[in-house]
């Protein structure tokens, strides 16, 4: 994790007086900040909070020679943000994968880096996939005119056709991906998966969520954010000018644009299949987002991936995982960090593996 000890993952205009900055720029730097911070205290003060980052999955060893190759900054655009690491396994069989996986970290839209899903992205390649941690357009200054969900869904994009092409160089063919990431990029990973998953490069097979915001109605990040919060959220996420009355009671066009970047709006028959996982003492993300993410999938009657018809192709597939003890990093529960492991290798090895591999029935 050298990049984030340096401070690297900080928001660079995190110090910038306040009434120079928009609203949405100021809640995003708070939120990231308060989740980064957790972070950053647990790899700084020693060996107890060490652990805690080792509970909740956010360490993991790579050694080149025994685990496989790391190709470090990897370009898939030409913007500055757009890179990520991959992960090559040792012994990588190409004859028998069809699918990736991808991580992107969180921290509010603003602010974090991939070292955040380093341990998650190690632990997958390990487990003998090809595994991308990418960066992606953050709500800075310096993109403050053209910032929008869209650009970022649009980097989403363009790192799996980047990592398309890496598996192609080493003979495999891939025509699916996985997509997983906490907080922020938990939102992420699943508004990609749900609105573009299945037109994307790469079919997204199924999303790991942790911690993520679902959706940008005031109802749902009560008590914790204010209706004047949230609208200068949705503001600043889709550039529709959206104040606290409208956030309150959205007409058309407000009620759409919160829509847009809600991922629960999407969950609906032939949504991607998800493991969804929530910290119950999570101080961030309000208990709303799973509620309503539990009651959306049970309204399409998903079914858990062990209850599963191999043959049937149309059920939906819904795994939640609460961490009771845990705040937003989900640092505190170690065998619910493992069971939600377990359900990814499970998920992973059905999904993502040619049929014959497994002779297992996949879902086209």
């Amino acid at each position: 994790m050298e990049r984030f000890l340096k401070n690297d993952c900080y928001p660079k205009d995190l110090f910038v007086k306040r009434r120079n900055r928009p609203l949405f720029k100021v809640v995003l730097t708070l939120l990231g900040f308060s989740s980064i911070f957790c972070a950053v205290l647990a790899i700084g003060c020693g060996s107890l909070l060490r652990r805690a980052l080792e509970t909740g999955g956010y360490v993991e060893n790579w050694n080149p020679e025994t685990d496989g190759e790391k190709l470090e900054d990897v370009n898939y655009g030409p913007e500055s943000w757009q890179v990520m690491d991959v992960y090559v396994p040792k012994g990588f069989n190409s004859s028998e994968m069809r699918g990736a996986v991808v991580f992107i970290h969180g921290g509010a839209w603003i602010g974090g880096s991939r070292d955040l899903e380093d341990g998650f992205a190690r632990r997958a390649a390990k487990a003998g996939y090809l595994t991308a941690n990418i960066e992606y357009m953050l709500a800075s200054e310096s993109v403050k005119d053209s910032y929008s969900m869209e650009r970022v869904l649009d980097d989403v994009d363009a790192a799996i056709a980047k990592l398309k092409e890496i598996g192609e160089g080493l003979g495999c063919e891939l025509d699916r991906v996985a997509l997983s990431g906490h907080s922020a990029g938990g939102h992420i990973s699943s508004l990609y998966a749900y609105s573009r998953g299945q037109s994307a490069q790469l079919t997204v097979a199924f999303i790991m969520a942790r911690a993520a915001p679902v959706d940008f109605h005031v109802d749902t990040w009560s008590p914790q954010s204010s209706p004047k919060v949230v609208a200068a959220i949705v503001r600043g996420m889709t550039r529709v000018e959206v104040d606290e009355a409208l956030a309150l009671n959205p007409d058309e066009a407000t009620e759409a644009a919160i829509n847009s970047i809600s991922p629960l709006s999407y969950v609906k028959p032939g949504v991607t299949p998800t493991i969804s996982a929530y910290g119950a003492k999570d101080s961030i993300v309000p208990p709303n987002h799973p509620r309503k993410l539990r009651a959306a999938f049970e309204a399409i009657g998903a079914k858990p991936f062990a209850d599963r018809d191999a043959v049937d192709l149309e059920t939906p597939i819904f795994d939640y995982v609460e961490f009771p003890h845990s705040d937003h990093m989900l640092t505190s529960d170690g065998d619910c960090t493992t069971r939600l492991w377990d359900l990814f290798l499970a998920y992973s090895k059905h999904y993502l593996l040619k049929p014959e591999e497994h002779g297992d029935v996949l879902n086209e």
